[in-house]
């Protein structure tokens, strides 16, 4: 095992863009029913959020906006092998496959899997906690991993591993969150893991 491999759950509505810029349900079926190209499903999603929230074209807002700035998590601290598990709830609409053409190509290449669908996720806490802690057991049992989600509800019982952007998506102070981490893992594994015991004093 690499101890400096680091696995990120990431969700994308409220971290990639804002949540209010996420597909509905009938975008996610449509899509993964194959009513919808990948390139057609997005500018359609981009579109008719615009549409809803009167956003102009010259709006700064839109589908995966933030993907750029949250892949400098990875070019910053090259030491860290950063791989991604994506954890939103499209994935409860579409296969992974399908999902995983969806991602943006600078995130791409690090993404490793996708959890397990959970239709009802948002109905107990600590659901993607869960899930991401039977993903690790089954594929990494001995790696390090965070959680990149706008809803702690989800990560009940893991919150000392969650950085959480505000609903408008990353921002500086979640994005310097994220990288002090990965930079402590960086240069220790042990510091890391301290960061993290700390972390969890604090949300106890």
């Amino acid at each position: 095992m690499n101890e400096r491999e680091l696995y990120l759950a990431l969700d994308f509505d409220g971290v990639l863009h804002s949540t209010q810029l996420g597909p509905t349900k009938k975008h996610c079926t449509d899509y993964a029913a194959g009513h919808l190209s990948a390139g057609e499903f997005l500018d359609l999603v981009s579109k008719d959020k615009r549409a809803r929230y009167h956003l102009t074209s010259e709006c700064i807002d839109f589908l995966f906006d933030r993907a750029a700035v949250f892949a400098k998590t990875f070019t910053c601290i090259p030491k860290v092998q950063t791989k991604l598990v994506i954890a939103t709830s499209w994935r409860n609409a579409m296969s992974a496959g399908a999902l995983q053409a969806l991602v943006p190509a600078v995130l791409a290449p690090h993404v490793c899997g996708v959890l397990d669908p959970h239709e009802e996720e948002h109905r107990e806490p600590g659901t993607r906690a869960r899930l991401m802690e039977k993903w690790m057991a089954e594929h990494a049992p001995h790696a390090r991993w965070l959680a990149v989600d706008d809803d702690a509800w989800l990560w009940e019982g893991a919150h000392s591993r969650l950085v959480q952007p505000p609903r408008d998506g990353l921002d500086g102070p979640t994005w310097f969150e994220l990288r002090a981490l990965c930079h402590a893992l960086s240069e220790d594994v042990g510091k890391f893991d301290s960061m993290l015991e700390s972390r969890s004093e604090v949300s106890a």
